[in-house]
């Protein structure tokens, strides 16, 4: 009795088991990545981490660049102060 309940339950398992199998949805490569591009944060910003990755290659390299300030200051007086 015990040996056959055992089988019978082997038996229900492994054909769960394989149906669950065969209902599963084929997905091809193609298709996860494009899933994960509509779904993953950080590949929808791709575009903008790569943008960012540019303006700062291109900020460390122009700190290498001689660097040129101008300043000037005028200022008139009008009057001749008097000291009584």
């Amino acid at each position: 009795m015990y040996s056959r309940f055992t089988s019978f339950i082997l038996l229900f398992s492994i054909a769960a088991v394989t149906q669950s199998a065969f209902a599963q949805n084929k997905l091809r490569l193609e298709d996860c990545y494009e899933k994960a591009k509509q779904n993953y944060p950080l590949i929808k910003q791709k575009e903008l981490i790569s943008k960012i990755t540019e303006y700062t290659i291109a900020n460390a390299q122009s700190a290498h660049l001689p660097q040129f300030t101008l300043s000037a200051q005028a200022t008139y007086q009008s009057d001749v102060t008097q000291v009584p």
